[in-house]
């Protein structure tokens, strides 16, 4: 897997030199094409409890380049996006911990793939996308819950656990339409293929088949914006997921269509405005309800508060709190709840580190009875 971050780090010297790309966070936002470059590395440690302890390193890379029509002088409102992406190192849930909900949103074992290949266009006030997409860029995403490292955060567990999402790391073909009247509600509404590939049988996920029988995955969300407490602002999601698919009704070979759905609320509020900086204090939620008559995990909660620009000093770096409870029918542990304390520094424009702390409560991922587990994790990330 070392050989191939190094090809991708060739590549982007290599565009920078001929000047065919700019990085986003040059000054020259007027050429075409983009790229951006990210790695992330988790060095975990499992102090007490779960499987075993022990420690593990385990890594990201992705490299994104974008195309600009209206820049290219083509036509307005057009863009064109590859996302290829290489996943490396340990397994901290698998190996260390065994809980249910990942306690690292980068965790997929050794990966390399593409994971987002997709064409956005833009009328005014509609837009949709089409192509290979993360269900997450779009929908289910709270912004202030993005800084956590525990992955139910990210996208919470009864869309990941329930039905075939093309989420981190495998995505899906798909269609997304949104619609923005005004600033203050938007409207979205997507439609997925409803069969996933493993990684074995879709190697570097560029196998696209939609068959018949699949089944498709329908989204939807209305996101309200805007300042609604104390003129301080927010972002209020509500949202529905359906998957249909065919199930075996008798041995003679006959089927009927089962549809698994859920809903979804989301919120991130404003509560404290610093006055010397931009920053302040905003607090997140999540709530995930499932059919308990189809799926195990039927029930989720997660919530925390975040704390940027404490320190005049130090005014971008961000620390954060935050809960999550699974609720399962059948777990020899019971439900899950994780505890996470994070600290994300910003170093320079290009560096971060993130000490992290995580407490897992009957970690749930196994069919085993395992005590709590206590682990530590120090992230760094390197972008341009």
């Amino acid at each position: 897997m070392k050989n191939v971050q190094v090809k991708i780090c060739c590549c982007v010297m290599l565009f920078q030199i001929a000047g065919i790309v700019k990085s986003q966070t040059e000054a020259d936002s007027s050429a075409p094409f983009s790229y951006t470059f990210e790695y992330v590395g988790d060095v975990f440690t499992n102090l007490h409890g779960g499987l075993k302890t022990g420690s593990t390193f385990l890594g990201m890379a992705n490299l994104t380049l974008a195309f600009d029509t209206e820049k290219a002088g083509f036509w307005k409102g057009g863009m064109f996006f590859i996302n290829a992406a290489n996943t490396h190192g340990g397994r901290p849930s698998d190996i260390l911990v065994g809980d249910f909900q990942g306690v690292s949103n980068i965790e997929a074992g050794d990966l390399s793939y593409l994971h987002e290949v997709w064409f956005k266009q833009t009328f005014n006030k509609l837009s949709f996308i089409i192509g290979l997409q993360d269900l997450n860029a779009e929908f289910a995403a709270c912004d202030l819950g993005g800084m956590f490292i525990n992955s139910s955060f990210g996208i919470h567990s009864t869309i990941a656990d329930n039905v075939p999402s093309p989420i981190f790391p495998l995505t899906r073909l798909g269609a997304i339409f949104e619609w923005k009247p005004n600033e203050n509600i938007e409207f979205m509404t997507g439609v997925f293929d409803g069969l996933l590939s493993d990684y074995q049988n879709n190697e570097y996920n560029m196998n696209w088949d939609l068959k018949t029988g699949e089944g498709m995955l329908y989204v939807g969300e209305i996101v309200f914006s805007g300042k609604f407490i104390n003129s301080k602002h927010g972002n209020y999601k509500l949202g529905f997921y359906n998957h249909n698919h065919k199930v075996a009704a008798d041995d003679e070979g006959s089927y009927t269509v089962e549809n698994n759905l859920g809903l979804y609320v989301l919120l991130d509020q404003l509560v404290y405005k610093n006055k010397n900086n931009d920053g302040g204090i905003g607090i997140f939620a999540q709530l995930g309800l499932s059919n308990p008559d189809l799926n195990n995990h039927y029930a989720y909660l997660g919530f925390g508060m975040q704390y940027c620009g404490f320190s005049s000093n130090r005014c971008d770096d961000e620390i954060g709190l935050a809960l999550a409870q699974t609720w399962l029918k059948k777990s020899t542990n019971g439900n899950e709840t994780v505890i996470e304390l994070s600290y994300k520094a910003i170093l320079g424009d290009h560096f971060f580190i993130q000490p992290d702390f995580q407490y897992i409560i009957n970690p749930a991922g196994t069919d085993e009875k395992l005590i709590n587990s206590f682990i530590g994790n120090l992230r760094f990330g390197i972008n341009f």
